[in-house]
């Protein structure tokens, strides 16, 4: 984090409208205490409009490659994020296609269930918010820039969670996977001020590599 803002400050060809600011956050699996005072503390007195947007980094290093069945899907990504779950399907049959091809003539290949892959990052955001949207836009299309061919993205655009009001019990256990991390705390703010309570949303786009949906990995 520390390089990617140095390189940001030393770049004479990168010109920002906006300023950024890099946060490192604590105690995420104590509830994201860390960032909820940094929202609570720093970004909502200060920026009573909210930020133009976040983008959380959270468990990103865990690129299994080429390794087979190394990623998993629950049942439930297919019915909150259908593209992206059709999207590692597919390119899982892709790949368990080419693999059977090549083994055609060994009876090695006993299970004929896609052969999902972890070579993807994942970028979660909710599909009624604007500025997510516009996050999501601009993360890939810098991403394109890269290694597209070997990192692959895919979007995971939940439509089923609120950016306009807090979501109620049902959403959150049903999404549950999907807010766990700092960017719930972006998400959804609830302040008391001057005795009513206020809502505010900050669009936060989160960047990872699905976590223990991933089944085998190694560092890169």
């Amino acid at each position: 984090m520390l390089e990617a803002a140095s390189t940001l400050v030393r770049s004479r060809c990168l010109r920002n409208r906006h300023s950024i600011i890099f946060v490192a956050l604590d105690q995420e699996e104590q509830g994201c205490l860390g960032s909820l005072e940094f929202v609570r503390s720093y970004l909502a007195p200060d920026f009573p409009q909210g930020p133009q947007g976040a983008f959380v980094l959270d468990t990103l290093a865990n690129w299994a490659g080429a390794k087979e069945r190394s990623q998993s899907v629950p049942e439930e990504w297919d019915r909150l994020a259908p593209e992206a779950a059709r999207s590692i399907r597919e390119h899982g049959e892709r790949v368990s296609t080419y693999v059977r091809t090549r083994l055609r003539f060994q009876e090695l290949i006993l299970d004929h269930s896609p052969i999902l892959q972890g070579d993807f990052l994942g970028i979660v955001t909710r599909a009624s918010s604007p500025s997510e949207s516009r996050l999501s836009a601009s993360f890939s299309r810098f991403h394109g820039r890269l290694r597209p061919d070997r990192f692959r993205l895919e979007h995971f655009d939940l439509r089923g969670l609120p950016s306009d009001r807090m979501p109620n019990l049902g959403e959150l256990f049903s999404h549950r996977y999907f807010w766990r991390s700092d960017n719930a705390r972006f998400w959804y703010h609830q302040e008391e001020t001057n005795g009513t309570s206020v809502f505010k949303s900050i669009g936060a786009a989160l960047i990872t590599d699905t976590g223990e949906k991933r089944e085998t990995s190694s560092p890169v």
